[in-house]
């Protein structure tokens, strides 16, 4: 579930600080694609390495499900920008996906620690949209700071 969860926050947020650098949902869609396979790998190993420190735990498995489980949130997360040519709604799409697998992600947690769905869907939404805010607003800055928006469409 960590791969899920950092997943949604990751790309999202990468995505949503390119919109504040570019108008082109292709380069929005390339930037979170990018970072999010590489996370995906990066978070994979981790999850082996941190397997191999339980000696009664296969660690390979651990490592490919969290791995896989990242990638595929990551291309969940990233394919509007690659069919919807106009980044506003491309960006709506992405973050309706979100929505949806941080719902599931709540529900998951809420039945395995016996959780308020609820209380944990408007915590996990309410740090999603911060990131959003925040990644955005960086993004338009360091855009804005560098003259990005001249060398990217």
């Amino acid at each position: 579930m960590l791969g899920l969860a950092d997943a949604i926050i990751e790309v999202t947020g990468v995505q949503a600080g390119f919109l504040g650098v570019t108008s082109s949902a292709l380069v929005a869609g390339l930037a979170g694609l990018i970072v999010g396979i590489a996370a995906a790998i990066s978070m994979g190993a981790a999850a082996y390495l941190q397997a191999r420190q339980t000696p009664t735990e296969k660690s390979l498995l651990p490592g490919l499900l969290t791995g896989i489980i990242y990638f595929v949130t990551v291309l969940f997360i990233a394919s509007p920008y690659f069919i919807v040519p106009q980044v506003s709604m491309a960006f709506a799409a992405s973050i309706t996906i979100s929505a949806v697998l941080v719902a599931i992600f709540s529900f998951f947690v809420s039945v395995v620690q016996n959780r308020s769905f609820k209380k944990e869907f408007v915590i996990n939404i309410t740090l999603l949209t911060a990131v959003i805010i925040v990644t955005y607003t960086i993004g338009n800055i360091l855009g804005d700071y560098f003259g990005v928006q001249q060398l990217i469409p």
